[in-house]
């Protein structure tokens, strides 16, 4: 198990800047900067989201380890609620309140990370109410299918980029970046789900 988080975390260091590197190749310096800013707005939300993440972690455990699953399956659907919810809020917040505070506090110049921010905010939709899915898979050690799933998404963006980037230029850009948090989340769903088995999960259920 440390392992397979040991390889994990080794493949995640070169994917954060994976998208400004790859963009490089196909857009101006300038706009690589004004997408660095588009990508520091998402620091708030992604620093939140660890919060909330180390809150549940441990109620994810505690049920699992006593195999309370029903409370555990009630503890999802109330994290992925409450996650599109917050999300909903987030996005809202960033397109009414973003403009003012660019026109305030930044140059004329990144008035184009507003557009790419909300994009990437967009993502937060997807990606925000699956946030249990590292967790869960951690609590009933399979960090084999985080370590598939990080391979996977991986090379699917690395992919991704290269097609889309030199049609689309930033705006790709920030849609692939967005959705690979959504995309490594179902990843580690579906390869949980391939490990265990759907029978086990019916099983589990009837499990109290």
């Amino acid at each position: 198990m440390i392992k397979n988080l040991y390889f994990t975390s080794l493949l995640n260091i070169p994917q954060k800047e994976l998208d400004v590197s790859i963009l490089s190749f196909f857009v101006p310096s300038e706009s690589i900067g004004i997408y660095r800013m588009a990508k520091n707005f998402m620091v708030a939300l992604w620093a939140f989201v660890d919060g909330i993440v180390l809150l549940v972690f441990p109620e994810i455990v505690k049920f699992s380890e006593k195999k309370h699953w029903l409370k555990l399956f009630d503890l999802l659907k109330k994290v992925t609620v409450y996650g599109f919810l917050f999300s909903l809020t987030v996005f809202s917040m960033v397109w009414c309140l973003l403009p003012f505070f660019i026109d305030v506090f930044l140059s004329e110049e990144f008035t184009g990370a507003y557009q790419l921010a909300l994009i990437m905010f967009a993502g937060a939709f997807i990606w925000l109410p699956l946030c249990w899915a590292y967790p869960v898979a951690i609590s009933i050690s399979d960090s084999k299918s985080i370590l598939n799933s990080s391979i996977f998404c991986g090379i699917t963006s690395t992919i991704l980029y290269f097609i889309f980037l030199p049609v689309y230029g930033l705006i790709g850009s920030a849609v692939i970046y967005t959705l690979s948090p959504a995309v490594l989340s179902i990843s580690i769903i579906v390869f949980s789900l391939y490990r265990i088995g759907f029978k086990g999960i019916d099983e589990l259920r009837r499990n109290k």
